[in-house]
């Protein structure tokens, strides 16, 4: 090989060398933790936590792998982050804020913006929880949502100090709310009420009263009745052995009503949800409360 032919391919390498180095600087650069990213208020490319954190130990080895794995299950096949974190404590910071700034910070957030995700936080130390949505889950999981969730399924648990239960209740509902979202239209508020209820639900009531007003009817119809005297032969009416009407009236003897009501096809209403402005710049919806 010439001396001219090793230069160049001398030169080659060192470029080849440089370029590759050049592109894993570039790679690092970011944040390399939470604490970073908070700080800096950045929000990191890639995720710095699991989908599932117990900083207390409050779940058994087994039951926080078996949580995690339907969180990872759930948000990869709905391209959406589902998120819980039992944490010690905010120290001192709002939860709400805490909160987002979790999901945020973290590298929560998939979908076309990476921005699609809910988070369930509940900080032992101040007996709080809140719950921050982002990207299209804000709509997904209205204000009302939120609270029925919280109120109806996952409260009676975290209080009660089974924080296994509440979070299994958290990932049912959060599945179901996706999975409707994802169908193109996402529960509405109406539709929330109505969890729960069946046709037979309504059945227990409607019968006892459904007697009560037959039989109200019948007594009101007898009632009518009572001022009429029977005659045992047709005699009383026969005048000279033939009959004859000297005289007649109309006498109102009762109204007879009916109403219906009246149908408003509304279709329900998803009531939206209250958002805000977290510290990284992102729009959140959310909840928050103490239990």
């Amino acid at each position: 090989m010439s001396i001219k032919k090793q230069k160049l391919l001398y030169i080659l390498v060192i470029v080849m060398f440089v370029l590759s180095t050049t592109t894993s600087v570039f790679a690092d650069v970011g944040p390399k933790n939470f604490d970073e990213a908070k700080r800096t208020k950045t929000i990191p490319t890639k995720r710095f936590a699991e989908r599932l954190v117990d900083q207390n130990g409050v779940l058994s080895a087994e039951k926080k792998a078996e949580l995690l794995q339907r969180l990872d299950k759930i948000s990869e096949e709905n391209n959406v982050d589902v998120v819980i974190a039992l944490v010690k404590s905010t120290a001192g910071e709002d939860i709400v804020a805490y909160t987002d700034d979790y999901f945020d910070y973290n590298g929560f957030g998939l979908g076309q913006n990476k921005e699609d995700g809910i988070v369930l936080l509940i900080s032992m130390a101040e007996r709080k929880w809140a719950i921050s949505t982002s990207g299209s889950c804000i709509k997904t999981f209205s204000d009302y949502g939120q609270s029925y969730i919280m109120d109806k399924k996952v409260l009676p648990w975290l209080r009660d100090g089974s924080y296994d239960m509440a979070s299994t209740k958290f990932i049912d509902l959060a599945e179901k709310f996706i999975v409707k979202a994802k169908s193109g239209k996402p529960y509405t508020d109406k539709e929330i009420k109505n969890f729960g209820r069946t046709w037979a639900t309504p059945l227990w009531y409607a019968i006892p009263i459904g007697f009560l007003i037959a039989a109200a009817i019948v007594l009101y119809e007898v009632y009518q009745l009572s001022d009429f005297k029977e005659e045992k032969t047709a005699n009383a009416y026969l005048v000279g052995g033939a009959g004859r009407i000297t005289y007649e009236k109309d006498i109102f003897l009762r109204r007879e009503e009916k109403s219906f009501a009246k149908s408003s096809n509304d279709g329900g209403d998803s009531g939206g949800s209250s958002t805000h402005t977290s510290s990284s710049g992102r729009t959140h919806g959310g909840s928050s409360g103490s239990f």
